[in-house]
């Protein structure tokens, strides 16, 4: 219950599940369902977490991987790990969970790769390529844009886990806050102002919030809101300072809004 998704992709775990449910009955009409999930972004955002979860709500146990500790400096070393992976998924219904995807997966025409990994990509895509219809793919990566463009393709659903719009906020915060009483204009509040601040992060922030409540012998539930706005604008000073000319406005709002708040304590 701690994952929240936007509304896109919420769409995009519903359809799997469907798929997943109704996979016999599209068999019956020789239709071939594979399940390919690329997640992507920056680390923070719960690539691993999101992937047992789907993994559960489909009852299926997961076999990790993690690719960057499967190259070998010998060629065949790495076709022989990649190849058992499939060939050990095949055995049975489960999720392949390839963790740093990006560390097997990279562009072939980079020309700072080694030509033998290049090949390992080719042996790859033909594995992707020929699926079992037992298994789901995941793979992870914190580097979309170092992919080959052939193995993106391959994926029929590329989901970015950064993307939590306002109501996902609203919903991440109210799971988070639950213990506590927390008005719906103030969930409000706290999703307008964290505005591109991944799961983890706003996760840290709450917890941090929390711990300075309990320190100081604040019991007074009203004021939860107060200590995770400081928070918030504290962390985000931190990146706005980094270029003070720009953020120059920016920076003297929050630091107002953080005295008129530590002043009314």
């Amino acid at each position: 219950e701690d994952i929240v998704l936007s509304d896109l992709n919420q769409h995009i775990v519903h359809e799997i599940k469907s798929n997943q449910s109704n996979k016999d009955l599209f068999h019956n009409h020789n239709l071939d369902i594979k399940t390919r999930i690329l997640l992507y972004w920056p680390p923070g955002t719960w690539k691993t977490l999101f992937a047992y979860a789907l993994a559960w709500e489909l009852w299926l146990p997961v076999m990790h991987v993690w690719l960057d500790q499967l190259i070998s400096s010998y060629l065949w070393e790495t076709w022989k790990n990649i190849r058992k992976i499939f060939e050990d998924a095949s055995k049975s219904n489960c999720v392949i969970f390839l963790d740093e995807f990006d560390a097997v997966a990279k562009h072939r025409d980079d020309t700072a790769e080694l030509w033998e990994l290049k090949r390992v990509v080719t042996v790859l895509l033909q594995y992707i390529d020929n699926l079992n219809a037992n298994n789901i793919l995941i793979s992870a990566t914190n580097h979309y844009h170092l992919l080959d463009s052939a193995i993106i393709r391959r994926f029929e659903y590329k989901i970015n886990l950064w993307i939590l719009d306002k109501a996902a906020l609203i919903k991440l915060y109210a799971v988070y806050l639950k213990n506590h009483i927390v008005e719906a204009k103030d969930l409000k509040r706290l999703a307008e102002i964290s505005e591109g601040m991944s799961w983890a992060v706003i996760r840290q922030v709450i917890d941090k919030a929390l711990k300075k409540r309990i320190l100081e012998t604040d019991q007074d539930q009203e004021k939860v809101i107060d200590y995770l706005v400081v928070e918030i604008l504290l962390y985000q000073l931190k990146f706005l300072s980094d270029d003070l000319k720009k953020n120059k406005s920016q920076i003297a709002d929050s630091i107002k809004e953080i005295q008129k708040i530590t002043q009314n304590k």
